[in-house]
């Protein structure tokens, strides 16, 4: 949902200039409902205001744009259900068609809770992941 205000003629203008210049240009999101800033996350549906649990209209909405890489994060997300929402994010990337880098900050939200994480699931899924230690 990008903001009119910052973006009044859409983001598909910014990534346009961007790729005219010969860069590349990746998007921030988080797996759950809002950002870590509290803007609305990728489970959030603005006109019910309750969490969808949906991704392909946003992977389809980010390759129409022409993104590049789409950096993942988690700050209000169920942490127990990572395993699930990340690896069906990326399939709904995937499934664009669109040659898109795909980061997961989803080992560091388990490692905060001492999750062992499964790092071949998350290779599995993500082309780059975030963790802390």
């Amino acid at each position: 949902m990008p903001d009119p205000s910052r973006w009044p003629n859409g983001l598909k203008s910014v990534v346009d200039y961007v790729h005219s210049k010969g860069m590349r240009l990746g998007l921030y999101g988080d797996i759950g409902t809002r950002t870590c800033a509290g803007f609305p996350g990728l489970q959030w549906d603005p006109e019910s205001g309750e969490p969808e649990h949906s991704f392909e209209q946003d992977a389809k909405q980010m390759a129409d744009w022409g993104v590049d890489a789409f950096k993942v994060d988690g700050c209000n997300a169920n942490i127990s259900d990572m395993k699930v929402t990340y690896p069906a994010l990326g399939a709904a990337l995937n499934a664009t068609g669109r040659p898109m880098v795909y980061s997961c900050s989803w080992p560091d939200y388990e490692r905060s809770l001492s999750v062992p994480v499964d790092f071949e699931l998350v290779a599995k899924h993500c082309n780059t992941w975030r963790i802390f230690w």
